[in-house]
Formats: structure tokens, sequence, C-alpha cells
């Protein structure tokens, strides 16, 4: 599962005010420098998923987990003076040479013999991203399904900035998919899912969720 990071540059704005006078009178220039933080985010490069249909224990990161799709938790930590307001462009693709779909909602208990995966990403706002309370179920306001078109939501996460809790914002792939298809899992199926970070600065005085 590859991350890739988008750079958001600031650039400070020198912006001039002129004013005139009739006559003689000598004109008056302002000039105002806006000076803009530096957003400094640290962002991990890649990650693993894993398709679990039959939900057997596996072992991650020391903790033993049996979920039909399962990732590594995985994190970004503003080190800014200012929170920011992170937005997410979510694409997935399939391996070559696998026969699996991804579904646009749950697989549970529809009986499909279909071999689907219902995956989505999920991000939460937190101090110690050894210590996330996640979400029990698929929330499309605060979700984003994977499928093989990008899908991308504006403001889905603020975190805080460097020196207050909830600075880093812990995210997952997780999801199901259909236990027993037709044609069964194989090796050779399996999904790639590329994950953008766009980030903005706000107010230092901005309520963090």
């Amino acid at each position: 599962m590859k991350k890739k990071l988008l750079f958001c540059t600031i650039v400070a704005l020198l912006l001039s005010a002129t004013a005139f006078a009739s006559g003689s009178r000598p004109s008056t220039t302002i000039s105002v420098l806006c000076n803009l933080p530096e957003i400094q985010v640290t962002v991990p490069s890649t990650g693993e998923i894993y398709f679990n249909p039959f939900q057997l224990p596996v072992e991650i990161d020391g903790e033993s987990v049996s979920e039909p799709i399962l990732s590594e938790p995985m994190s970004i930590e503003n080190k800014s003076e200012v929170p920011l307001s992170i937005t997410v462009s979510v694409t997935g693709t399939i391996k070559e040479g696998s026969n699996m779909r991804l579904a646009t909602s749950s697989t549970k208990d529809l009986g499909l013999s279909s071999k689907r995966a219902f995956v989505y990403f999920e991000m939460q706002a937190v101090a110690d991203p050894d210590q996330v309370v996640w979400d029990g179920e698929y929330d499309e306001a605060k979700h984003i399904i994977v499928r093989t078109a990008t899908k991308t939501k504006k403001n889905l996460a603020i975190i805080a900035q460097a020196n207050q809790p909830k600075h880093f914002g812990a995210f997952r792939l997780t999801g199901d998919c259909v236990p027993s298809p037709k044609y069964p899992w194989t090796e050779a199926d399996g999904i790639d899912v590329e994950i953008a970070f766009t980030f903005k600065p706000l107010s230092v005085a901005t309520e963090i969720p």
C-alpha cells in the first residue's frame, strides 16, 4: 500500500496599499508583510493490507487480530505551530491476475458468491497513535470507500498543533470481504492503495474534535 505526501507550499504575500491625495500633497505607500506558518508533517511511506476472509488470528504489531480486512495502523504527525485540516484522496488498484472486485457497500450477511471486498479508509485525531478508539462500522460522512477511481473527502480530519494533544492523525484500512466466493481467494488476489494527504493551516484558536 503506497503512501503519497502532497506538499503544501506556503508563500508569504507582500501587499501594497497606496493612499492618493489631490493637488501637491504627497501620496503615502504602506507595505504589509503577511507572515504565514511553515507546515511540517511526517507521513509514513508504505504499509501493508491483508485480506483475511476466514478471519483467522493474525499478529500485527504484537497484537492478535482476526478482522476480514486488516492493515497496519499508521499515523501522521503535525510538527507545525498551527492546527491542520486534512483532505484525503484514496485510489485502489486491483493486482494484475486477480479476479476480485471492490464493493461499494459491506458484503456481510449477503450470501454473495462473487469475489468482492469492501475496503474503506478511516482516520482519527489522537494524542497517542498507540491508543486509538476506531469506529465500529462504516460511516459515509467520516470514511472513504476504496475504489479504482479516486475518491476524495475534504477536511476529513483536523489535528492539533505540535505542542497540543491530538496532533497525530492515526489511520487504517478496514472493511470486509466475501468469505467463500465461487472462485476461492488465492495469493494472486490483492490491491494496492495510494493515499494522498493535503494539509491546510488553521487558526490556533481552532477547536479540535
